[in-house]
């Protein structure tokens, strides 16, 4: 009787075995997931960067949630009339840099009471006498750095945190639960209201050439760690994870927590794509690109207007004179009509050692464009 027993037992326990290693693949899974949701910045950055030099200025400084605003931890997703930057510039240019989105990016020095004059520029009307001042200093302080476009971060317009209801993985829970493990499971999803929005304006003339940029950090999952008190866990006992109380200023500090990297990474990749790449090189008086060939670098040029001046930088530094005053006479000498267009081209040869070549012309009426080009490694 005893050995039947036993036998009826191995297949009972091997079954057991079996759910319980399915259950730590699934959870894994799961957390994995969670973890990656998320593109890594380091994905766009296989992509070419834009052939520019950018002025960061500006700050995600928080503004106040428009309308009326209820109590409680999950009416704002960060601190109303805060003075501080949720995002520093430091941390804006890192990701900028990991996702290898302009060429150089470079970090107004000005305080952050200069800066916060700036992140409150208005996208639908002119800047008053200050913003003005304010604007004017940090375009020649980006001129003056070698920047070819100043990217504004106008702050970030603060919201409540919205809950999205249980999601998709609440069949996981389930099975995880049986074995004490559903608390691992993000099966319920929130989304901060908060905005971040940017402009990018033209070093020389100040002009918007991107109107505005507003990203978004998308939806958050969160698991009974991120978002449960002790209430919640005892609840788990008899109920799955996904029918349990919520604390909310957990849940706020959880999806806060999320939220600010995902406005970083939602921005990088909205600054690199295909519409900001086109506006950046539609802007201005002239369009500046570059082919490599075996001689050196063939630059081309598109301009509205006929070119009166250009000059050449490689890594900062100007060409010898007689190097860029050869190249001037033959890329002035190379002058096509296209319609109403005017296009150039002539080879440079730039030191091999360099890596930036940055190209500024100006047109016969006084118009400025500049481009930063990759030359080397």
């Amino acid at each position: 009787m005893s050995e039947r027993l036993h036998q009826l037992r191995r297949p009972v326990r091997g079954t057991v075995r079996r759910l319980a290693g399915a259950s730590w693949v699934v959870c894994g899974l799961l957390l994995t997931g969670c973890v990656t949701g998320v593109e890594d910045l380091s994905s766009l950055a296989d992509r070419p960067p834009l052939q520019c030099a950018v002025w960061i200025t500006g700050g995600a400084f928080v503004q106040p949630v428009r309308g009326e605003v209820a109590d409680g931890p999950l009416a704002r997703t960060y601190a109303s009339g805060s003075n501080t930057e949720v995002v520093s510039l430091d941390a804006l240019r890192g990701a900028l840099q990991l996702g290898k989105v302009f060429n150089a990016t470079r970090v107004d020095p000005a305080s952050s009471l200069v800066r916060r004059v700036l992140s409150e520029l208005a996208p639908d009307s002119p800047p008053g006498a200050s913003q003005q001042a304010a604007l004017e200093a940090a375009l020649d302080r980006a001129r003056r750095a070698g920047c070819d476009f100043v990217l504004v971060a106008e702050g970030i317009q603060d919201g409540g945190v919205v809950s999205r209801g249980i999601n998709d993985r609440w069949p996981f829970t389930i099975g995880a639960w049986l074995f004490a493990l559903g608390a691992l499971v993000p099966d319920r999803t929130y989304e901060s209201q908060a905005r971040l929005r940017v402009s990018i304006r033209d070093a020389h003339s100040g002009m918007r050439v991107f109107q505005q940029v507003v990203v978004r950090p998308g939806p958050v999952d969160l698991d009974m760690f991120d978002r449960c008190g002790v209430w919640g866990f005892v609840q788990s006992i008899l109920v799955p994870p996904f029918f349990t109380s919520t604390k909310d200023s957990k849940v706020a500090a959880s999806v806060r927590a999320a939220s600010t990297p995902r406005l970083l990474t939602s921005l990088v990749r909205r600054l690199k794509s295909v519409e900001v790449e086109e506006l950046l090189q539609r802007a201005g008086p002239a369009a500046i690109s570059a082919v490599a060939v075996r001689d050196g670098l063939r630059l081309e040029i598109d301009a509205e207007e006929a070119l009166s001046a250009i000059e050449l930088r490689v890594d900062g530094a100007v060409l010898p004179a007689d190097v860029a005053r050869a190249f001037e006479r033959a890329l002035l000498a190379s002058e096509r009509r296209d319609g109403a267009r005017f296009r150039y081209a002539a080879i440079v040869r730039p030191p091999t050692s360099g890596r930036l070549l940055r190209v500024q012309v100006q047109t016969e009426g006084a118009r400025v464009r500049s481009a930063t080009l990759t030359i080397g490694s």
